[in-house]
């Protein structure tokens, strides 16, 4: 992928970015010699952790700025800012903030798990400038805290002494303190930087707290899991050696390469090798999805003492400092935790996926971890998380572990993808080990509504809920029968035969109880995708095949009053042969079930917006498979209690490492 700064959109590229590598050995030079001009500051700075740095230029210039800092004033319109990374110029009358995503410091997170009073903010300001630290609380409202202005400031923070021109101006430190008192619910903190006659240049801003505030001084291990997405993990790779700073607290970055392309044979993780040298690690495995690659991490990690250990995606797009944000919070909290990083949409940089996550068993879905205050697909330009809400587990799109929670729970369920970063939280949490997710920790990952339903994940997606519910979730086999025959059905009804039959094997394969993880999922998807090739709705086509007299049918709301009635009108329709209207085309985003069956021919497009799917309807086979169903669920129902008991006996041995040892070695 590469990115175009004009409309800040990923396009396809299969070639080496040459701009992004380079970028590493240079990045790496003007760390160098960052770190000799700064000898003084990390002398003074010996007895403090830093656990947050504001940041005035994104890692990449596809990302908006206003993710960091927003600017009034002159500065506003004339152009005399200038953002670096760890600085910010100004010139005269402008006024910098940061109560942005990226910028706040979430101070109620802190509060919550630490038992630190007060958090320090120290900075470097070259020239006439004025520095405010301000406390947002759960309600929005704003108090100044503390105030430093050049030549001194009064208890209003205003100007008592000389301003002097920026040139020739000393480099003063600035020190501010705010306590961590009022934050029990929610609020933040943020900083505001003042210029009037005279320009200055602020840099080094951060926000520290005393080494002594150390819980558990471990280093953090990030573990990568890549499978044949080589050019997305070795830029992953060169973005974090950019910034070595965020990295203070890394000992290694492990990268668990289980495909036949490799990163390593990357232009970009080249380079990121000779800045990052021995910190990066390559090891290769057989394809064992998600839960095996970072299984293997953690084992790895643990093996080489403890530690944190940050699991993340290969296809991401980092920001770096989300390493430094998490790893601090972690050893500094009072007791052992979790912490997930928040995603970013990729193609739609400032929208945010979702605040938080909890689940659902009974639906076996995933839930918004708070239904009036949470957020979903917003704008973090506009939307801004104040309240602190809860959450149950962490997607392994970037999650923190302690080593002493895998040494403790053990690795993850042999899955292969899907569901076991659900497990893992619940799991721990039984163990006594909380979870939270932290705002303005984040990474940019690809976007969930591009990817249509039409597919083989929907296999584990249904299996692994499944056998996750028999250990989490306090259901009953009408539950599960419920929700298992409602998603087969309603893909019955609307002629997606190959999706009901993949996920009636998903209900075939957890009846068949442990055994079906004896191989760690080895083969299922391929396993999978052979039976689905029999299916020709399946098959995704390209558009100009699908007749050009078709007007895509929208539905006449997107709503239904009833899902049960519906549900069942449709199956007597077919059960009567009743036909229905056809050939129709069909957009993605109105292509819910209860529309598709209204037609016995539809011609739908995919969520990728690639290619289009033809639908037709087959009674006969509709019929028979309904009565597989019918079968299917009367075992479930019958064989729930006892089945889910067998899956629970089989976690420790399933989650050992001598379980899994056995296929990373292979």
């Amino acid at each position: 992928m590469t990115f175009s700064a004009s409309n800040q959109e990923p396009t396809q590229d299969t070639s080496v970015n040459s701009t992004s590598a380079a970028t590493v050995v240079s990045s790496a030079q003007a760390l160098g010699t960052s770190e000799s001009i700064n000898q003084a500051k990390e002398a003074s700075d010996s007895d403090a952790l830093t656990v947050q740095r504001v940041l005035f230029a994104p890692p990449a210039d596809w990302v908006d700025p206003e993710l960091y800092f927003r600017i009034e004033g002159v500065g506003a319109y004339d152009g005399s800012v200038r953002a670096t990374r760890n600085s910010i110029t100004l010139g005269r009358h402008t006024i910098v903030r940061t109560d942005t995503y990226f910028g706040r410091f979430r101070a109620s997170y802190w509060q919550r798990w630490t038992s630190i009073k007060e958090i320090e903010i120290r900075a470097r300001v070259v020239g006439s400038a004025r520095v405010l630290a301000y406390t947002e609380d759960i309600g929005g409202h704003l108090r100044m805290e503390d105030s430093w202005a050049s030549g001194g400031s009064d208890a209003d923070g205003n100007w008592t002494g000389e301003h002097s021109p920026m040139a020739g101006s000393a480099n003063e430190e600035v020190r501010l303190t705010v306590p961590l008192d009022r934050f029990a619910d929610g609020g933040a903190i943020h900083l505001r930087f003042d210029t009037e006659d005279a320009g200055a240049k602020i840099s080094d801003v951060r926000y520290v707290v005393p080494r002594s505030a150390i819980k558990r001084d471990l280093p953090t291990d990030l573990v990568i899991c890549s499978y044949n997405r080589p050019v997305d993990c070795a830029r992953t790779v060169a973005t974090l050696a950019q910034d070595l700073p965020a990295l203070e607290r890394v000992r290694t970055i492990r990268v668990v390469d289980q495909g036949d392309q490799h990163p390593a044979d990357e232009a970009d993780f080249e380079l990121a090798k000779e800045v990052l040298g021995e910190r990066l690690s390559v090891v290769h495995q057989p394809n064992l999805g998600g839960a095996g690659g970072f299984s293997r991490g953690m084992r790895d990690a643990t093996a080489a003492g403890d530690c944190m250990i940050l699991l993340t995606d290969d296809d991401i797009r980092p920001e770096p400092e989300t390493t430094l944000r998490l790893s601090a919070l972690a050893v500094c909290a009072e007791k052992p935790m979790l912490l997930g990083a928040q995603m970013l949409f990729l193609f739609n940089p400032t929208s945010l996926f979702r605040t938080g996550e909890t689940y659902d068993w009974k639906a076996l879905t995933v839930r918004e971890n708070d239904p009036k205050f949470g957020k979903a697909d917003v704008d973090v330009r506009k939307a801004h998380q104040l309240r602190r809400l809860g959450v149950e587990y962490n997607a392994w799109w970037t999650c923190l572990v302690p080593s002493e929670v895998v040494k403790k729970i053990g690795l993850a369920l042999p899955l292969f993808f899907q569901y076991d970063d659900i497990d893992y939280g619940f799991r721990a949490a039984k163990a006594g080990y909380p979870t939270d997710t932290i705002p303005g920790a984040a990474v940019w990952h690809a976007d969930f509504y591009w990817k249509d339903i039409e597919n083989a994940a929907q296999y584990f997606g249904l299996r692994n809920a499944l056998i996750a519910a028999t250990m989490h979730g306090e259901v009953s086999s009408k539950d599960m029968v419920n929700v298992a025959s409602r998603r087969i059905l309603t893909n019955l009804v609307s002629m997606r035969y190959g999706l009901a039959w993949t996920q009636m094997e998903a209900v075939r394969d957890l009846l068949r109880g442990p055994e079906v993880l004896r191989n760690a999922s080895q083969g299922d998807f391929a396993r999978i995708g052979a039976g689905r090739a029999k299916f020709p709705e399946t098959k995704l086509l390209p558009l100009h095949e699908m007749p050009g007299d078709l007007t895509p049918v929208r539905p006449p709301s997107h709503e239904i009053s009833s899902e049960n009635k519906t549900l069942a009108k449709r199956l007597a329709y077919t059960q009567m042969g009743k036909k229905r209207p056809g050939p129709a085309a069909v957009a993605f985003e109105d292509s819910f079930w209860w529309h598709l069956s209204t037609f016995d021919d539809v011609w739908v497009t995919d969520a990728s917006q690639n290619g289009v799917r033809h639908l037709v309807r087959d009674l006969d086979k509709e019929k028979k498979m309904r009565a597989e169903v019918v079968s299917l669920m009367r075992e479930l129902s019958s064989r729930w209690d006892e089945i889910a008991e067998q899956w629970r006996r089989a976690v420790p041995e399933l989650t050992s490492q001598e379980n899994w040892s056995k296929f990373f070695e292979a």
